[in-house]
Formats: C-alpha cells, structure tokens, sequence
C-alpha cells in the first residue's frame, strides 16, 4: 500500500524503531496499524494497541477538563488563577485560567528555571507541592496576554485546579468523565509503577546505535504531557469530538478559536489545541515529545480526516509524517 511504504521509508530516514498508526473518516477507523518495534530488546511488534506515553497531546484532555468544570459553573475561565490555587504569588493574581490553557499567561516554559540548562533537573522527582513552590518564585516572562509563548508550567497548574475543584486526582476525573465514557480503556496518566498492557519502551538514535533516553521525573509531566495512550483510544477520542458526548460544540469550538492578544494579534493555539491550516485545509492538532517518545494528532476537520501518528522514537516527525499521510486522501 502506499500508505505503508510512505511510512516504512520515514521510519528509516527518521530512525523510528517503532510507530502506531490511525486513519480516522467523519469517526471511523479507516486503517490502524503497527510498524516495526514497540521493543527492541524483546523485538514485541508495535501494533495499533501499542501503549505510547503521548506527551503534549496530553493538553487537550486538560483544556477539555477545564472546560467541563467550566460548563458546570465551577470555575471560570476569566478568571484569575489565585481564586483557584492557594498561596499564589501575586504576580499570578492577573493570569487567567483561560491564559494558562492558551499559553498567553507568561509563566516561564518549564517548571523549574533550570530544567533545560542542568541534566540532573529533568530526572528529579519533585512533588507537585515542590513544583509548585519553584514556580511561584519566577518571575512572570511578559505582561499576561501579551504575547504567546508555549508553557508547560501553565498546564502543570490547570492540573492542580482541576484536581482543587474536584477533590480527585487528574487521572481520577479524567478517567470518570473522559476515558471510560468513551471506552478508552487503554488511557491513563503514566506511572512507572504500573502494569500497563502493550507499553512500549522508548529508544533514541546515537552514532553507537539505539540506546535508552535518560530518566525523566513525571511529575515534570504532569497535566502537561503525562498521559499514556494507544493509536485506538485516541481514535475513539477524534470520533468523540463530532458529538456532544464530552463537551457541547459550543465548548469545543471555543477550544479550537485561537487566542488574540491585548494588540489584537490572534495566535494559532486555542485551548489545548493548535489552530492553523496546511495547504488550504483547516488543521487542528497538536505534537508531543518526550524522552523516548515523539507523537502527533492532526485533524482536517473541514475535509473530516483525522490522522494519529504515535512513536517511540526519541527525534522522530509525526507530524510532517502525519501530513504526508493525510495528502493521499486529501488528494
């Protein structure tokens, strides 16, 4: 099929040990499938059930969390983040939580300062409580609303409202009002010590061969990017999307509206969610990259497409794979 030789060829060019793929049409699975190696030591096939930590892709069961309590009346989007989260430093007394899940809040990119400049800081496990203590010390980097400016810190703290207004952990409220509606069974926040079926191991690509990514604290990632999930959940999730099972489409389409700044630049993120379009077609996804792993979704929503690209590979490009796939059928 073209489709899979498109694909074999990316995997060799990108050094991708393994990858999950899923077509989506109008919400139905047109073709999901597995390609090379979920574990290299093991040689285990990668296949459409292939457990993949999906990093960032993990933003937009957050913002769909928010917006759930939202509906509700729980909170309010406009809202400063310090009706929400106890001992707020009063910089943070103008940042929205809308701000947070549109990345216009300025809170730094990363939760602690010396995240990406110290290999040690990534492999720490902080509490949330500890995190949360390095965040409120940093200065804001701009004026809220401002500009754009991509955080992980801003969801780390959506996640803590969201687990404040509920009384429940993330993965608790998001398995009750997200994961076990739609029978994404496969789909929870990741912990290492968990048994989780058909997991795959992570691998990066060196001059000596494949090796295993460093060690990274979860609690890093958090409502960030620390959920684990399969090309076939993710599936469910896209044909979810085209109903009123999680969200109104009122909701939804205030999630998939970019933000606009104080000047009236309007960004391409919404919540949770990036807003652009690709050669003419209308594009809402979002990429994810962790040690280890490299993920995509991206859907042609005008055209009724969706494509969901899911790797264990450390440098690899979903997302202009993802692209490549979907020219076949926009064609």
């Amino acid at each position: 099929m073209q489709i899979d030789a498109l694909i074999q060829s990316e995997m060799a060019k990108q050094h991708i040990p393994g990858l999950s793929l899923a077509i989506v049409r109008q919400g139905k699975v047109v073709q999901a499938t597995g390609y090379g190696f979920a574990n290299l030591e093991w040689q285990v096939p990668a296949t459409s059930d292939t457990a993949y930590q999906i990093a960032s892709v993990t933003k937009q069961f957050t913002a769909t969390a928010i917006m759930q309590l939202a509906q509700e009346g729980k909170l309010d989007l406009q809202q400063t983040i310090d009706h929400y989260l106890d001992d707020t430093p009063a910089a943070w007394h103008t940042v929205t939580v809308e701000q947070l899940l549109n990345h216009t809040g300025g809170l730094m990119r990363d939760g602690t300062p010396a995240y990406w400049t110290k290999p040690e800081e990534i492999k720490q496990d902080y509490s949330y409580t500890q995190m949360f203590q390095m965040l409120a010390q940093a200065p804001l980097d701009f004026e809220p609303g401002a500009k754009m400016s991509y955080s992980n810190s801003g969801y780390f703290l959506a996640g803590l409202i969201i687990e404040r207004m509920t009384q429940q952990t993330l993965n608790t409220f998001l398995t009750a009002h997200i994961f076990a509606p739609l029978g994404m069974t496969a789909t929870s926040v990741n912990n290492l010590s968990t048994i989780i079926p058909h997991r795959a191991t992570g691998y990066r690509w060196t001059e000596q061969g494949w090796q295993h990514p460093a060690y990274i604290g979860l609690n890093h990632h958090f409502a960030n990017g620390g959920l684990i999930s399969t090309v076939e959940d993710l599936a469910k999730w896209d044909a979810a999307l085209y109903t009123e099972r999680i969200l109104p489409q009122t909701a939804l389409r205030q999630m998939w509206t970019p933000a606009t700044l104080r000047d009236g630049t309007a960004t391409e993120y919404g919540l949770g969610w990036g807003v652009t379009t690709h050669e003419g077609h209308r594009l809402l996804g979002h990429s994810g990259a962790l040690p280890g792993f490299t993920t995509y979704i991206g859907r042609f929503v005008d055209d009724g497409l969706t494509v969901i690209i899911l790797t264990n590979g450390a440098d690899a490009s979903p997302a202009a794979i993802a692209k490549e796939v979907a020219k076949v059928y926009l064609a």
